[in-house]
């Protein structure tokens, strides 16, 4: 998954045109299930923090964690939601599978109940994201 991300990467780039594609889409779904346009900007920016943390990152995970190492609620959210909306789709199917969400909401259930709640992360998973969050850490902190 993450050598197929990283190949759209260099497809698409990191830059404007990508952090447009990501914006055009998210307006046309939340237009297309009614939902508020004004979440757009906050939702790309969330799509693109994703997008370049998998650039620098050397799996999914390790993108997931140094997202969930901002301590940023907003941007958390907006990722995971953005994920969510954008699973599936082929012009942008590389923000990851649910190990994203689960990782993000791992890292704090109640700060980020709503990744659950909303179903962003499938629910017979969510019990063990924090063990996930956990694990993910401890294997990728560094050695000493």
């Amino acid at each position: 998954m993450l050598h197929y991300m990283m190949a759209t990467l260099l497809v698409l780039g990191p830059g404007p045109s990508m952090e447009k594609t990501v914006e055009h889409e998210l307006t046309q779904i939340l237009e297309t299930e009614e939902g508020d346009l004004r979440r757009v900007p906050q939702l790309t920016k969330g799509a693109m923090a994703v997008i370049d943390r998998v650039k620098l990152a050397t799996s999914e995970e390790q993108a997931a964690l140094s997202l969930a190492n901002t301590k940023d609620k907003r941007l958390i959210l907006a990722a995971a939601e953005a994920r969510h909306l954008l699973a599936g789709n082929t012009t942008i199917d590389h923000l990851g599978s649910p190990t994203l969400a689960c990782i993000l909401y791992g890292s704090n259930p109640h700060a980020y109940r709503r990744i659950r709640t909303q179903g962003w992360v499938p629910a017979d998973r969510a019990p063990g994201c924090a063990a996930e969050y956990e694990s993910v850490k401890l294997s990728l902190a560094p050695a000493g």
